[in-house]
């Protein structure tokens, strides 16, 4: 019955995300140019959608030629409201190392299509904030075939950090990210993470007690479904793909597998009454000081 509930839960977080922007305006950055794509170009482009001439919020595109292109950012976007922004499979955001790339307000419903987020910089996920408002509704982010790439967060979150919110990752990849204080690739307390076709890959969190390699979850609801976790490390302390504190949910048809932490769990670790389960998941070559694959901490593993 938990499971039910959990897997209702989760399908209607993404019918809510999915159908959110239906009145919608649109913007495109550029003229066709690479020369028209500029950080300008992106802002005016955004203010155009808030508050909007229809509805706040809308979408958010980008015609800047036939080839790919990066446009570099030197200060954080706020995105708010319902807004999907669609890179058309051409267009990276870098934040230069020097800053966050996009700071989702609370509430927002925001949707990420066909793009890249590299090199973002912050106290707080690299490239991706999610705001909580812990009295009220979840903030709502989906990402559909995104990469998210060498982010780095002296904080939690080397590519997201988020906090009372609800995360769906489709077909997407988290690549070399970086955690100073847990969360290489995301940092979650107080959500729901549901991942499908996700590749969590190379990402790391180097400081002593910093935990999830690739994953850091705390109170959160997990349905994670055909991805690979490979390659993540926790490397001076425990769960080196993922670590889950007083979490619940599951895992499916998915491979963690040459994951490393220091102490615990190379592949898992669950601790603080966390209680998962895994169905068809290979769990191979991890290593660890104990419980090279798993280990439990006061958790039940289904």
């Amino acid at each position: 019955m938990k499971k039910l509930l959990i897997s209702l839960f989760l399908s209607a977080a993404m019918l809510i995300l999915t159908l959110q922007p239906a009145k919608a305006d649109s913007a495109v950055v550029g003229t066709g140019t690479t020369a028209s794509c500029t950080e300008a170009a992106f802002d005016s482009a955004l203010a155009a959608l808030y508050p909007g001439a229809t509805a706040p919020g809308g979408v958010l595109s980008f015609n800047c030629g036939p080839n790919p292109y990066t446009i570099v950012f030197t200060s954080e976007k706020f995105l708010q409201d319902g807004t999907v922004i669609d890179g058309g499979g051409l267009i990276t955001l870098s934040g230069g190392n020097t800053t966050r790339i996009f700071f989702v307000t609370q509430q927002a419903r925001v949707e990420l299509h066909h793009i890249q987020l590299t090199h973002g910089y912050s106290a707080g996920g690299g490239a991706i904030y999610a705001e909580p408002n812990n009295s009220g509704d979840f903030t709502y982010l989906l990402l559909n075939d995104v990469t998210l790439t060498s982010n780095n967060s002296y904080g939690f979150g080397g590519a997201i950090r988020a906090q009372h919110s609800a995360l769906t990752l489709i077909n997407s990849h988290l690549v070399q990210n970086v955690s100073a204080s847990g969360g290489g690739a995301i940092s979650l307390t107080d959500g729901v993470i549901s991942m499908s076709g996700t590749e969590i890959i190379n990402n790391s969190t180097p400081n002593p007690g910093a935990t999830g390699g690739g994953l850091d979850l705390w109170n959160t609801t997990v349905d994670i479904q055909t991805s690979v976790l490979r390659g993540n490390q926790a490397t001076q302390s425990a769960g080196g793909a993922i670590a889950l504190r007083a979490s619940t949910g599951s895992i499916a048809t998915s491979e963690i597998g040459q994951n490393t932490a220091f102490n615990l769990g190379g592949g898992l670790y669950l601790s603080a009454s966390s209680d998962l389960g895994l169905s068809q998941v290979t769990i191979t070559t991890n290593t660890a000081n104990s419980g090279a694959g798993i280990a439990v901490d006061n958790s039940l593993l289904l």
